[in-house]
């Protein structure tokens, strides 16, 4: 049996290890998907050493788990070690290679590069070979056209608002309420495009995130289906690769989704797990009581008994007494930890309904720094206090500096929704989540 050695890294030198997390992927970046709110774990075993960050909000610790290889041993120290160490029990992973109880399986693709784009072209047969380069033919001699790459210094509003503009034809709901500031933030991690430019104008898009010599993470791939005959965006795509050996990359982590230029060009395909999920420490699974919100926002009641998860109620959180709910998930304990992710943050409150009253009448909130309360109602009275706290309506938190909303309704995935689409859709750099997730 081998010894697990697990640390955290201290606040000194967890900004220099950050960059020792492999695959160092934009989701293994807490650090930078969460404006260096993260904190980072140093393992050691079987003579190996390890790094892996992660971001603590509220009630929930994401895990920085993005194609990582981890023993089983390994998985679950670390785990137990978070559990320990913060009083977190409920987790988030992407794209992880560790099988979680409720999770989402998905799949992920890997191309692996040779050194050599000679090498590369070798894994396809001739007639493979031959098509791309007949494509390729055909549009240069039917257009003018040439590729170009930028770097992260000439990202543009401009540049970016075009890939938009494609997105949005073909997926306009995911991308209705995303501006070109938000793909230029940390938070995409975008740092090198390659663009297909059609007689003046960019009919092709391939986003990358590069972070290292080694690993890149394709982000995005985008194209003008007016060229769909001409596989534009397969054409870029390989282009892409081509760069990608240049700049000697060893690995291209594609993301996940069934398409098949991903499984055409010889990227392997490995199923990975994606969720939310509950940890419980052996002795608690003989028996123990758990009560939580789920990802809808409900409270779900359940017994572990033997290891096996049995649920006892999966109901609405209760509309006429919140107290009870918030004794038993230690809500002090919360929001100690909120003002600890929270420092120097301006925070609103959404919501004036019974879960808000009862939270202000008998929790101290002094900690954060709560610059006022936001509600529908506010917008049609002339109330100018709310328990001490400036009355917002929506329609004026576009002139309002915060840097987090929370909300303090039950179902508040709607509510989450509404807000970005109707009165913070220029205003994608803040952050919208559930008081109680």
């Amino acid at each position: 049996m081998h010894k697990i050695e697990i640390d955290l890294v201290n606040k000194q030198e967890k900004y220099q290890k950050i960059k020792l997390v492999k695959p160092n992927i934009l989701f293994n970046r807490a650090d930078i998907k969460f404006n260096n709110d993260f904190e980072l774990l140093k393992i050691q075993y079987k003579n190996k050493t390890k790094y892996l960050s992660f971001h603590i909000h509220g009630l929930y610790c994401y895990l920085g788990l993005y194609m990582m290889k981890l023993d089983k041993e390994e998985y679950n120290a670390i785990l137990k070690f978070i559990y320990e160490k913060f009083s977190i029990d409920r987790f988030y992973i992407i794209q992880s290679l560790n099988k979680s109880k409720d999770v989402n399986k998905t799949v992920h693709w890997l191309l692996t590069l040779p050194a050599t784009q000679e090498e590369f072209d070798k894994l396809f047969s001739s007639r493979s070979r031959y098509n791309r380069r007949t494509k390729r033919k055909k549009l240069e001699n039917n257009f003018n056209c040439k590729f170009e790459h930028y770097h992260k210094s000439q990202l543009t509003e401009n540049l970016l608002e075009r890939f938009l503009e494609l997105k949005r034809n073909d997926y306009e709901t995911a991308y209705s309420g995303i501006s070109v500031k938000d793909l230029l933030s940390d938070f995409y991690g975008i740092t090198d495009v390659y663009t297909l430019t059609i007689n003046d104008n960019i009919a092709a898009y391939l986003l990358y995130s590069i972070y290292d010599d080694n690993d890149a993470y394709q982000v995005n791939l985008a194209y003008d289906h007016k060229y769909s005959k001409y596989s534009i965006g397969e054409m870029l795509y390989y282009y892409g690769i081509e760069e990608m050996i240049k700049r000697k990359i060893k690995r291209v982590y594609l993301g996940g989704g069934e398409y098949d230029y991903k499984a055409n060009s010889k990227a392997v395909k490995t199923n990975t797990y994606e969720g939310y999920f509950t940890y419980t420490p052996l002795l608690k699974k003989i028996f123990s009581y758990k009560s939580q919100l789920d990802n809808n926002g409900r409270l779900e009641k359940f017994i572990y008994f033997m290891g096996l998860k049995i649920y006892l109620q999966k109901s609405n959180l209760p509309t006429n007494n919140y107290l009870d709910y918030f004794k038993t998930i230690k809500l002090e304990k919360h929001i100690k930890q909120l003002s600890k992710i929270n420092k120097n943050k301006k925070i609103i409150l959404y919501g004036a309904g019974l879960m808000a009253k009862q939270l202000l009448q008998n929790y101290d909130l002094k900690n954060l720094n709560i610059v006022g309360v936001c509600d529908r109602g506010f917008a049609n009275n002339k109330v100018n206090k709310f328990y001490g706290y400036k009355c917002i309506p929506p329609q004026e938190l576009k002139t309002i500096d915060f840097d987090t909303i929370y909300v303090l309704i039950s179902r508040y995935d709607e509510i989450i929704k509404d807000l970005k689409t109707k009165y913070c859709s220029t205003l994608k750099h803040k952050k919208i989540k559930p008081f109680l997730y």
